[in-house]
């Protein structure tokens, strides 16, 4: 009898493995990117809220030194009680001392303001000398500072 042959294809035996790796390295790819996206959008939003937080801090500086400008005697005592400037949800703590310098017939106030966004922290501290007699207000000085 006779005796038939047939051929077996040996070309498939490598597609399952060969496609598993290619998808294994698309899939890293795309977590790496997944991955990448979170921490610049994370450090973006950081940024952000460090600046919202500068931003109230100038906003506590400001309105402390338009209060004493429109009252030169603005503090009574040395310092002032903390008082709070809230906008939207972002708020300021700011603490106004006052320091009389008999020699210059001016008083030198310190205005120090802590910002609060998203629970970053900016502090920014100002030093402003009226005058007692003409009541001009200069502002010497308004810096950044580490919160502590």
């Amino acid at each position: 009898m006779f005796h038939v042959r047939t051929q077996t294809k040996k070309n498939g035996q490598v597609a399952l493995p060969f496609m598993l790796l290619i998808g294994s390295i698309l899939i890293e790819i795309a977590i790496a990117g997944a991955l990448m996206m979170y921490f610049y959008g994370s450090s973006r939003l950081a940024e952000r809220l460090y600046a919202r937080a500068g931003a109230v801090a100038n906003t506590g500086i400001k309105t402390a030194i338009m209060n004493i400008s429109r009252d030169k005697e603005y503090v009574s005592g040395s310092c002032l009680p903390t008082s709070t400037i809230t906008t939207n949800s972002d708020s300021a703590s700011v603490l106004v001392c006052k320091t009389d310098t008999t020699e210059l017939d001016s008083y030198v106030y310190t205005i120090s303001s802590i910002g609060i966004a998203g629970g970053r922290q900016k502090k920014m501290e100002a030093t402003v000398n009226v005058n007692k007699i003409t009541g001009k207000v200069e502002v010497t000085s308004i810096l950044e500072r580490q919160v502590e």
